[in-house]
C-alpha cells in the first residue's frame, strides 16, 4: 500500500516487512510518543520492530558506520534513494559546495572517500 503509492516496484512493495520500514521512516512522529511506539501502532510493527528499527529510525538520529551500512544495503532504500537524490538534487549540490567551502580539502577529501566507499560496500549511489 504505501510502497505502491510512491512507486516501488512490486517486488519490494508487496513485502510487509517493507511496507513497515516505510512507515517507521515517513511516520516515526505520528506512530510513536517519547520514543516509544503507540500502542495502536506497537502490534502491527513489533515482529519487525528489533530489526527494522535501528535502521529506519535510528539512522536519521545517529551516525554510524553500522546503521549506514545497514540501510544503504536495504532493497527499498536502492528503490528510494534514487528518488530522494532526483528530488533533492538542488539541495544536495548547495550541501556538496558548503562541506567543500566549511572544511579543509583534506577532510572534505575522507568524506569523500568514505562516501564512495559506502556505495561500493552497498551497490547503492548515494551521491549525486
Amino acid at each position: 500500500m504505501f510502497c505502491r503509492e510512491i512507486g516501488v516496484s512490486p517486488a519490494v512493495a508487496q513485502q510487509v516487512r517493507n511496507q513497515v520500514a516505510l512507515l517507521i521512516m515517513i511516520s516515526s512522529h505520528r506512530i510513536t510518543w517519547r520514543r516509544r511506539l503507540i500502542p495502536s501502532a506497537q502490534d502491527f510493527i513489533e515482529p519487525y520492530q528489533a530489526e527494522l528499527w535501528p535502521i529506519f529510525n535510528r539512522f536519521f538520529m545517529y551516525t554510524s558506520f553500522q546503521l549506514r551500512l545497514h540501510f544503504f544495503r536495504e532493497p527499498l532504500v536502492h528503490e528510494l534513494w534514487p528518488k530522494f537524490l532526483d528530488a533533492k538534487k538542488d539541495e544536495i549540490s548547495t550541501f556538496m559546495r558548503q562541506m567543500q567551502a566549511e572544511h579543509s580539502s583534506q577532510i572534505f577529501l575522507i568524506w569523500t572517500q568514505d562516501v564512495f566507499a559506502m556505495q561500493q560496500r552497498t551497490g547503492c549511489r548515494i551521491l549525486i
